[in-house]
């Protein structure tokens, strides 16, 4: 939740937006439903409605994007109130009130992937690019689709070629006053048209930029866009042809940005972040970067110019940087979300909102303070978890594993890594959590303290398959990844007490590899379809690669069982407590329909299998007393439960607001937990029969 100092900002932003812009008084999705006797349902700390029969959420839903892709835009309202956000591939625009962070309403385009979002500078139109969807089987379509924002309304839709496939706003602009759109081809070639007819009112050929930038000055006038290895500017209504503003280099898309009067010009590509006179093409300050080498300025990101002019601000390789657009002098840089591509600058020019990860975060300007309350809740899709009957430990890729109070709700303890955490394991005597992270390490935490007991050897910095299970006992932490390596360390003083390559039987590792080059290619090839788990008595590991399973004995890493099933494309897999089953739940594919897999590793049965399940089937796991197994099923998305010997599906939880992407029961098996989309997790009671 925002800061008093932040309503203090915000209800000073300039402008004033039409009568009843961003508001819609009508339910969203979150709103409670009464039932007869007029009750309502739980809530959240945050006021928000549980679905679902939940009892718990972790984590607040405000300001989360329900998807990990990136976001396709990003804009503030002319009064600063409100946020619209597009997220890639989607089919639908958030509109957010910019103080508490709760979403207002959804605007749907039917039938339709969004790949790129850009709002006119009234802030009345709104206009989408990407794709429409077809029946299977006939060529994708394209399209450009114009809606009115207050109404949430299409009023025009431009066709294009099934080639022009518009990457996030950089192809599409609309004019400040909302007549005009402007769009590049696939070719690079301009598209100038008239929305409220809809016909083609100039166009241009020009070669090369079309995955670059397109950006229009604050009066409407001029046209700013890259095209082979040349910056150019177009007063679109006065000249007859664009003119060459300067040379660029060609290695890298590019951003740009005008300064509120027009007169500069702000771009980062391939040379850095430069400032130009947009007039004669004057390069007036090449900007420094700390931090970033030049051969790093092709991962440039987004850029702006604050609405007083006083600063011009740009995201790279996970930070943002500010510099004063007069001097050039480098102002201040911090470090953002993972992916944070989508900027948006406050009408008041205080406040900075980015977009990636999943989730919108605001920071002052200059200063670079964050003052969201995001604090107590993670960034990204919840992909790990694990848990006690009293603890839940949720890890994301925004770098942190969080551990919470299954009987409050509440955040206990952030534990901090320097990347992606890929596994999570919490000890049975709840004392120890340990973490895998992306840049190759392995770390055991004290849950107490929060502190960092030990960093262990990982699994390398490639790939990011990753397992973790404590012992019984909690003496010793168990741990695998795509390196095919197992590793038993001592909990109390972090030594290796065993490791053993897990070699699965007719298979071709890495480690079998003659030269580099042929390892990373055997990598790539088994990565998509890799994924591991142990028995929770810590004997036995099963793993899953391509279409094969492979149970090991980890006393003595022996390949003791393996299946096949060439038909199935796995999505998700998991091993029950007591080592005697392994299941994967699988996608619809051309050769099989979605299914749920039950096998019994000591014979290699196949005990269970559960077809027709839709298009997939997402996290797996088993019951604590192995006789049910658990999955996932999507549109709409509900948590499914079948008993494996009677092969009778006892129940369900339906509603569930967004994509699963994990999933388990505490150890006395009265609860069950989904680590969400939306960043956030879950929890119900688990009713038995």
């Amino acid at each position: 939740m925002f800061t008093k100092a932040l309503w203090l900002l915000t209800i000073c932003l300039i402008g004033i937006a039409p009568v009843g812009m961003f508001c819609d008084d009508a339910a969203t999705a979150d709103q409670p439903r009464s039932s007869g006797s007029g009750d309502k349902k739980p809530q959240n700390e945050d006021g928000d409605p549980l679905p679902a029969r939940a009892i718990l959420r972790l984590g607040s839903a405000r300001f989360r994007l329900n998807n990990s892709g990136r976001c396709a835009g990003l804009s503030y309202s002319t009064d600063g109130k409100t946020l619209l956000s597009a997220v890639f591939v989607a089919n639908t625009v958030q509109v957010w009130d910019a103080e508490t962070g709760k979403l207002r309403r959804e605007m749907e385009i039917s039938k339709f992937r969004i790949h790129g979002m850009t709002v006119s500078g009234n802030g009345q139109v709104l206009a989408a690019s990407g794709f429409v969807e077809t029946e299977q089987g006939k060529p994708s379509e394209t399209a450009t689709v114009i809606l009115d924002v207050a109404r949430g309304k299409e009023i025009q839709r431009f066709k294009r070629d099934g080639r022009e496939i518009h990457d996030f706003c950089r192809s599409i602009v609309l004019s400040p006053d909302a007549t005009t759109l402007f769009s590049r081809d696939h070719k690079g070639g301009i598209r100038i048209e008239e929305i409220a007819t809809g016909k083609e009112v100039q166009s241009r050929t020009m070669r090369g930029g079309h995955q670059s930038q397109m950006v229009v000055s604050p009066d409407g006038s001029t046209l700013a866009f890259p095209a082979v290895d040349r910056l150019y500017v177009w007063k679109w209504k006065e000249e007859n042809d664009p003119r060459e503003l300067g040379s660029i280099e060609t290695r890298a898309c590019y951003f740009l940005a005008f300064s509120p009067d027009g007169k500069k010009l702000m771009e980062w590509g391939g040379e850095g972040p430069r400032i130009w006179c947009a007039e004669d093409g004057t390069v007036l300050h090449k900007l420094e970067t700390p931090g970033v080498a030049k051969t790093q300025y092709g991962a440039g990101g987004n850029v702006a110019f604050t609405p007083d002019g006083k600063n011009v601000i740009a995201s790279c390789l996970g930070k943002i940087h500010y510099w004063d657009p007069e001097s050039g002098k480098h102002l201040a840089q911090f470090k953002v979300q993972a992916f944070g591509e989508a900027l948006a600058v406050s009408p008041d020019s205080r406040i900075l909102a980015t977009c990636g990860g999943g989730s919108l975060r605001f920071w002052t300007i200059p200063e670079g303070t964050e003052i969201s309350g995001s604090n107590d809740g993670h960034l990204a899709p919840i992909c790990q978890l694990a848990l006690s009957d009293k603890l839940a430990v949720t890890g994301t890729d925004d770098d942190t594993a969080r551990v919470w109070d299954l009987a409050t709700g509440k955040q206990l303890c952030k534990l901090e890594q320097d990347n992606w955490v890929r596994a999570v394991a919490l000890s049975p005597d709840g004392k120890m959590v340990a973490t895998a992270s992306f840049d190759g390490s392995v770390c055991l935490w004290d849950v107490k303290s929060g502190k960092k007991l030990h960093k262990l050897a990982g699994h390398g910095k490639i790939g990011g398959e990753r397992s973790l299970s404590f012992t019984p006992d909690s003496k010793y932490l168990l741990s695998w990844g795509d390196d095919f390596y197992f590793r038993k360390f001592s909990t109390d003083t972090g030594k290796v007490e065993k490791e053993q390559l897990l070699r699965p039987t007719g298979v071709k590792i890495p480690a079998d590899a003659a030269t580099d080059i042929e390892a990373a290619t055997i990598h790539e090839n088994l990565v998509n379809s890799l994924s591991g788990a142990f028995a929770r008595d810590g004997k036995s590991f099963v793993m899953y690669l391509v279409d094969q399973w492979h149970a090991f004995e980890l006393e003595n890493g022996r390949d003791i069982q393996q299946g096949t099933d060439k038909l199935r494309i796995m999505v998700s897999a998991a091993v029950s407590g007591d080592g005697k089953y392994f299941a994967v739940g699988s996608v619809k594919n051309s050769k099989c329909a979605c299914s749920l897999a039950v096998w019994e590793i000591s014979s290699g049965k196949l005990e269970l299998d559960i077809t027709n399940l839709g298009e997939i089937v997402g996290p797996v796991t088993f019951s604590p007393d192995s006789k049910w197994i658990v999955g996932v099923t999507a549109d709409p998305y509900c948590i499914r439960w079948w008993d494996i010997e009677g092969h009778e599906e006892l129940g369900s939880i339906k509603d569930i607001p967004c994509r699963v992407r994990s999933l388990a029961f505490t150890p006395d098996g009265k609860r069950i937990v989904a680590g969400l989309e939306d960043s956030t997790a879950l929890v119900w009671d688990m009713p038995r029969k």
